[in-house]
């Protein structure tokens, strides 16, 4: 099974992804700086998304931290504080600043049993003024070698604005731009409306590629027996008909005038 399938298959069973940091501190603004470059990583993976610091907070994630601190090298017991917690997975990051330099081990925990995924990767904090963007690297790197692609992306924009957009046969939000995350692999996009004809085009992303569709719908031609003037005309004729006067001519002797009802006099 490709790296690309594996990806598809772990992000379908995948949702909610729990930020674990053992860092030492318990400082909300310390630890948001850890969380938020993970997060972004976590993000740009299809069907991966991460809790926000409110959201882990607001869970109570420091008894997270400490279920996770008990269980030592238990990993059954990682497991079932991670799902009793309420994630499909969790980053667990130890950074350990006793070392010069310092030292990130971040590790993939699966919460649900239908996942199976895990792994985990050292790295060095060599540069502390961009320790964020090694964070993200970490990370980014460990979730590509669990089997999580990239998201792919459209960026889309109709005219006119009120258009029904469809990805993949199912309409969309109605908004005047669409940013859509994808996963890799073949999507085609429709854009209706009434009174225009439809675009539909169809494209292969890849991982991370952003399609930009700016789609310019043209209006139906009107047919004529729709056009209201028609039917106004016909209708002009029809009485002008029924209100003639018609002269039949007759042999050379004889001229005959024929009168249509009801506007005929005698004769």
């Amino acid at each position: 099974m490709s790296i690309a399938l594996l990806g598809l298959v772990a992000a379908a069973a995948v949702g909610r992804v729990a930020i674990v940091p053992i860092v030492g501190t318990d400082n909300r603004v310390q630890t948001a700086q850890i969380v938020r470059p993970i997060a972004d990583a976590i993000d740009e993976r299809h069907g991966l998304s991460a809790m926000s610091i409110d959201d882990l907070f607001s869970l109570d994630g420091t008894a997270l931290v400490t279920a996770i601190k008990r269980c030592g090298t238990d990993n059954n017991c990682v497991r079932r504080s991670v799902g009793d917690f309420g994630a499909d997975l969790a980053v667990v990051v130890v950074i350990n600043r006793r070392v010069a330099p310092p030292v990130a081990q971040i590790q993939l925990v699966p919460g649900a049993k239908r996942l199976s995924r895990a792994g985990s990767r050292l790295g060095n904090l060599t540069d502390a003024k961009d320790e964020a963007g090694t964070l993200r690297r970490i990370t980014s790197e460990l979730l590509a070698e669990a089997g999580f692609v990239r998201s792919a992306a459209i960026d889309l924009v109709a005219d006119p604005p009120d258009a029904t957009i469809l990805l993949d046969d199912v309409p969309q939000v109605t908004a005047a731009q669409h940013q859509l995350d994808v996963a890799p692999g073949p999507h085609r996009i429709e854009a209706r409306r009434e009174g225009y004809e439809p675009f539909a085009e169809r494209r292969d992303l890849a991982e991370g590629e952003t399609w930009l569709l700016r789609p310019k719908l043209e209006e139906a031609p009107t047919s004529i027996l729709s056009s209201p003037w028609f039917w106004i005309v016909s209708a002009t004729v029809v009485v002008a008909g029924a209100v003639a006067v018609a002269v039949v001519a007759q042999p050379p002797d004889k001229t005959v005038t024929v009168c249509i009802e009801p506007t005929c006099d005698n004769f």
